[in-house]
């Protein structure tokens, strides 16, 4: 492929299809592709095609001078089930793709036109079939947006929810606003020094705060429950 024209076909295993988010060099590969119109067709081809693999394979066809009808199309074929068994296995390799079915995957592909087609194997005594489907480009350009479920959320103020607040470690544990044992310790500390000090006066205002919390919820409990819009 030169600067203006040409066309490349390319095998590869499904990994450039998917990998990286929208922000990764492989997302960007993708988009610059789609931006310029190189991506002329994905054929989706069987598996166990190769001797150290068995994985499947995807032929990607570039093109930088697209037929008028094919401009900002990309066309997509599923040849997943072309073909035949081997005599015997080569490694991972155990299948191939006869003539006839490469003849019918080229025929699909110049045809450009959606659709599907069968093919009898005489070997698997079966219909072999082939599937093409044609999308707009900007079908495959995207975003990523984050889809979180709502948040719904149950309250109730009653004599077992105050006890399960006031016995938290929120309460009870918390080195920025109130920890239980580390505040007995302290006024047993006699003297404290300055750094003893400044912390025994934190958790002193902590202990006042959660105490002017937990009246207040005493002072309004009830068994109603309050549930949380969506």
């Amino acid at each position: 492929m030169n600067r203006k024209n040409g066309r490349a076909a390319i095998i590869s295993n499904g990994s450039p299809l998917f990998s990286g988010n929208t922000t990764s060099g492989e997302s960007q590969i993708r988009r610059y592709m789609l931006e310029k119109d190189l991506i002329e067709a994905i054929i989706a081809l069987p598996s166990q095609l190769f001797y150290n693999t068995d994985i499947g394979i995807y032929a990607f066809i570039l093109s930088k001078n697209k037929r008028k009808e094919r401009v900002n199309k990309i066309q997509l074929i599923n040849a997943v089930d072309m073909w035949e068994p081997l005599k015997r296995s080569l490694g991972k390799k155990r299948r191939e793709i006869s003539k006839d079915q490469i003849d019918l995957i080229t025929e699909v592909y110049a045809a450009f036109a959606p659709g599907s087609k069968t093919l009898y194997s005489e070997k698997r005594k079966a219909d072999c079939k082939i599937e093409c489907r044609i999308f707009d480009r900007e079908e495959f350009m995207y975003k990523e947006w984050a889809v979180y479920q709502p948040l719904q959320r149950r309250g109730i103020i009653n004599v077992e929810s105050i006890e399960i607040l006031r016995t938290s470690a929120y309460f009870t544990a918390n080195s920025n606003l109130y920890n239980e044992s580390e505040f007995a310790e302290l006024e047993e500390t006699n003297p404290r020094d300055a750094k003893a000090e400044k912390k025994y006066q934190k958790y002193k205002r902590g202990k006042v705060f959660i105490d002017t919390v937990l009246a207040a919820l005493k002072a309004h409990q009830s068994d109603e429950v309050y549930m949380g819009k969506r």
